[in-house]
């Protein structure tokens, strides 16, 4: 089956469940963009390391780790089509064993630089 194409309704993957949720998700949904906001990060997880995941996908132009919160960072990629896809691939991928990373379009597209 045509993985673009598969049916995410009622899997783990779907980013907008209906629910309790939705009127949250819906206040952080945002146009495409190149700067990707990443959440649910492992504290601990070097910049270095995420950058790598994410350069399989393109060129990482910058990325900024939040202060307050170390386990969201801004990825910056080189073409808004690489945005696109690292999203699509990486969104909801395991970063530990337990920890699924967490992936948007950034509300200020020029955050990361």
């Amino acid at each position: 089956q045509d993985q673009l194409n598969r049916d995410f309704s009622n899997s783990d993957c779907h980013r907008y469940t209906p629910g309790a949720n939705t009127r949250r998700n819906n206040l952080h949904q945002y146009p495409p963009c190149q700067v990707l906001h990443l959440s649910n990060l492992p504290p601990e997880m070097p910049t270095e390391e995420v950058a790598q995941l994410f350069a399989a996908h393109g060129n990482v132009e910058s990325t900024k780790r939040f202060d307050k919160d170390k386990k969201m960072m801004l990825v910056e990629m080189d073409s808004l089509p690489n945005a696109i896809e690292a999203l699509v691939t990486l969104h909801n991928s395991y970063v530990t064993a337990d920890r699924r990373m967490r992936i948007s379009f950034s509300r200020r597209p020029g955050a990361a630089a």
